[in-house]
Parts: C-alpha cells; sequence; structure tokens
C-alpha cells in the first residue's frame, strides 16, 4: 500500500471534519473525525492482502503495526483540537474567531475585567467594517453574541462602579460632607445610568438578530427597569418568558411584567397589569407569595374591581391565621414573627369588613363581624363595627350593647359619650344617659346636648 495515499485520506478526512465541526456545531462530525480512521484502514486494508505468517500475531505484521500509529496520531490531533470546538458547540454557530474572542472576553468578565472585556469585543467588532459582508459573517464580527457579550458586559460594569460608590460612600474620610457625597453620589449614578443605556443598545442589537434568547430579553428588561422605562421593561419580561423553554418558566418574570406595567402608569397599562397577574395566578397558582397577593389587591382596588378582590383577601387572612398570645405560636415562631402575623391578619379582617360594607353585602358584614367578635373578643374595633352595622338596621338595643363592650375595650371620645347617651335616651333608659350628658357638659356648654339633658331628667 503507498503510505502517501493513506496520509492524505486521513488528512483530509479530519480537516472536513473539523471545518463541519465548527460550522454546524454538531457533535457527529466529532464522533465521524473519530471513527473515520478507523474506517479507512478497515476499507483500505483488502487492497493489499498480509502475507500469510501464521507464527507471529497480527500485531507484529508491520502493515498493521502502522495502520494502528497512524490512527492513534490523528486521534492525538483531534483532541488537541477539541476545546476550541467545544466552543463552537456551546455558541451554536459562532464562527472560530468569534469564539476565540468570546472565550477571552468571559475571562477577563471572571476576573473583574469588565473595561478590558468591552475593548476586547469593541475591537474584534471594529474588524468587520473594513471587510466585504462575506468575510464579516465567516469570522463573525457582527454575530448576535457579540452584542450579548458587549451587553453583559456593560451591565455588569454598572453594577461594579455602583457597589465601589456604596463603598466609598459609608467609609470614613470618603466624601464625609453632605454636599461632596451628595455631588459624588449623583455622578456614579449619572455614570450607571450611562452604562446601562450602552447595555440596553446592545441587548436591543441583540434582539433584532435573534429574539428568541431568553437570557437576553431578562437582561434587557432588568436595565429597562434601572432606567425607569417601565413598559418597556414589562414587555421584555413578558418576551423572556415567553421565549424561555416550558421548564425554566419562571412566575417572578410574569410577576415583574405585571409590576413594572402597573407601575408604568395609564388605565391601559394598568389594565394589562391586572390580565398579566390573571395570568400569573392560572400558570402558577402554587408560587403566589403573599407579598405578590398584596400586590395584586392593590391593583384590583385601584381598578375598583373590589368584589373580585375577596375571595384573595380572605387567602391573605388564612395566611396569617394565628391568635394573639397564642402560645404554640410563640414556641414554634419568633415572638416578633408572631405578632407581625396577628397585626397583618388583623389589618386584612379590618379590610374585609369594610369591603362588605362599601359593596352593601350587609348580611355577609354583619355575619362577618360577630365572628370577629367572638373569635377575638379584646379587639375593640370588632365590637364598634359591630355596633355600626347594627344601628345601620337599625337594631337600637344591640347596636348600644356593641358599644357598651367596645367602652369598656378603650375609653370612649366625646363623639362616642354622645351616641351613648343618645341611644340610652332613645331606648327610655334615661338614668343611665344623664351621667354622659353631664360629663359632657362639664367639658364646654352645648345647648342641644342641655336640652336633652333636661329631657332625660324630667
Amino acid at each position: 500500500m503507498n503510505s502517501p495515499l493513506y496520509l492524505y485520506l486521513f488528512h483530509s478526512s479530519h480537516l472536513c471534519c473539523l471545518e463541519l465541526f465548527k460550522e454546524a456545531g454538531s457533535v457527529f462530525p466529532l464522533l465521524f473525525m473519530l471513527v473515520c480512521p478507523i474506517l479507512s484502514m478497515l476499507l483500505l486494508c483488502p487492497l493489499r492482502p498480509y502475507p500469510l505468517r501464521p507464527v507471529a500475531p497480527v500485531f507484529f505484521v508491520p502493515e498493521f503495526r502502522r495502520y494502528i500509529a497512524l490512527m492513534i496520531f490523528f486521534i492525538l490531533i483531534s483532541s488537541a483540537c477539541l476545546p476550541s470546538a467545544a466552543v463552537a458547540l456551546e455558541q451554536g454557530k459562532l464562527p472560530h474567531a468569534a469564539g476565540e474572542c468570546v472565550n477571552r472576553a468571559q475571562n477577563m468578565m471572571q476576573k473583574g475585567r469588565f473595561s478590558d472585556a468591552i475593548h476586547e469585543l469593541k475591537a474584534f467588532k471594529a474588524k468587520g467594517k473594513g471587510v466585504s459582508e462575506k468575510v464579516a459573517v465567516q469570522n463573525g464580527y457582527n454575530h448576535y453574541y457579540i452584542d450579548y457579550m458587549l451587553g453583559n458586559a456593560f451591565m455588569m460594569l454598572a453594577e461594579d462602579e455602583s457597589e465601589d460608590e456604596k463603598k466609598e460612600n459609608i467609609l470614613p474620610g470618603k466624601g464625609g460632607g453632605k454636599g461632596k457625597k451628595g455631588e459624588k453620589g449623583g455622578k456614579g449614578e449619572e455614570r450607571s445610568s450611562d452604562l446601562k443605556k450602552k447595555a440596553v443598545r446592545y441587548y436591543e442589537h441583540t434582539v433584532r438578530k435573534k429574539d428568541d434568547i431568553a437570557a437576553v430579553w431578562l437582561n434587557l428588561a432588568v436595565c429597562r427597569y434601572d432606567l425607569g422605562r417601565m413598559e418597556a421593561a414589562a414587555a421584555a419580561f413578558l418576551k423572556g418568558y415567553g421565549v424561555s423553554e416550558e421548564k425554566y418558566k419562571k412566575a417572578m418574570h410574569l410577576y415583574y411584567g405585571a409590576v413594572c406595567y402597573f407601575q408604568s402608569g395609564g388605565k391601559k397599562n394598568q389594565t394589562k397589569a391586572l390580565q398579566v397577574f390573571k395570568k400569573l395566578i392560572r400558570l402558577h397558582p402554587g408560587e403566589i407569595s403573599f407579598d405578590w397577593l398584596e400586590s395584586y389587591l392593590s391593583m384590583l382596588f385601584t381598578l375598583n374591581q373590589n368584589k373580585a378582590a375577596l375571595p384573595y383577601i380572605r387567602k391573605l387572612i388564612e395566611k396569617f391565621n394565628v391568635k394573639k398570645n397564642d402560645k404554640n405560636s410563640a414556641k414554634n415562631n419568633d415572638k416578633n414573627s408572631t405578632k407581625n402575623s396577628y397585626e397583618k391578619r388583623r389589618k386584612w379582617q379590618e379590610i374585609l369588613l369594610y369591603q362588605y360594607l362599601h359593596l352593601n353585602m350587609e348580611k355577609s358584614a354583619l355575619k362577618y363581624a360577630r365572628y370577629l367578635a367572638k373569635s377575638d373578643p379584646v379587639e375593640p374595633k370588632w365590637w364598634k363595627g359591630l355596633s355600626h352595622i347594627y344601628l345601620n338596621r337599625n337594631d337600637l338595643a344591640k347596636g348600644l350593647r356593641s358599644l357598651i363592650v367596645y367602652g369598656f375595650l378603650t375609653p370612649l371620645t366625646r363623639d362616642e359619650e354622645t351616641l351613648m347617651a343618645d341611644l340610652y335616651l332613645s331606648l327610655n333608659i334615661p338614668s343611665m344617659a344623664v351621667p354622659y350628658y353631664e360629663k359632657i357638659l362639664e367639658e364646654g356648654f352645648d345647648r342641644e346636648r342641655a336640652r336633652r339633658l333636661l329631657h332625660a331628667c324630667l
């Protein structure tokens, strides 16, 4: 067999596979590159049959040893090229030159050298200005991944400088004066804002070239949010969620999209925020935190959808279902945490009772007020609310009874004392009304109250 022919076949197949691997970004050319020497040997060996040597094993046949040596030689050469091929595989159809530039920039960014990474990427991108479009495409000078890396570098540089600014401001002797500190902080914020604007520009270049990468959209959303571009940030959060693979779709991205729409203002955007939140609740019911629910309730109240808010208020109350001074809760949780849970629960119970009254749901309001007064009888608010409901229903006796309990739990205001006296007088119990009228008159003469006092005494 002719050795140069063997070398040519091995060498040509090896180069072909490397080109396919770089352009297609597939693992199959790599496998072919490793298997090709073996296939070539098996196909070409029959061209020259081995002489029959029944005494020596086949490994000791000179031709066979030469084939094995050549195969090992080219496998070793192929292995040496694997790192650059792996980069091509990770970056899809990223050309070899662009892949090397990205690797250098990534190494710089890992070491915190963000400015150097930006310079490296910009210098590589600038090479595409003086060449033909074909050459630029072949080398990846305008590849979307270069723009993406530039966006990342500017974003990380902005965050890095922002952190340095905070550290300098809290150190003694670093801008200690109020005026200097404020001036320095203003310059730092302006610098950070400029860097994030550049990051936004490169991210937008990236999505114009390739709009199905979730990470680009989400980074763009964060930058727009930091710059106060709420409506644009919301759109980017939703797009990032939409192009994410199913297993990587996160509820928080829908939540941020809803919040950004709501903060952008205007009834149209606030309605969009509500629609996004409904989608969030439908698709991720088990991931809704109670802070998120509070935000949703705020949106519903703003858009006058109070009735739709009722079931979510009840959910919040169930979340904070902790009784005041609950010993079991105190054992399992921190005392401050238990107290906070009780306060939040009471706040939302009060809101729910108010919503029943606001929506003219008198039966629901009365039933709930009775429940509250029974379950937490030492809370004055529930007795005051119950008294108000009874008086609205013209049930003066029960209204007075609830007001008396309320008066035992907390001091009455002057108006509440007047109401107490008037109720006693209306229910023909003037002897109980007199002390209240006398106390009121001692604080200041009032002709109408004096008339009522005389009426009670006669």
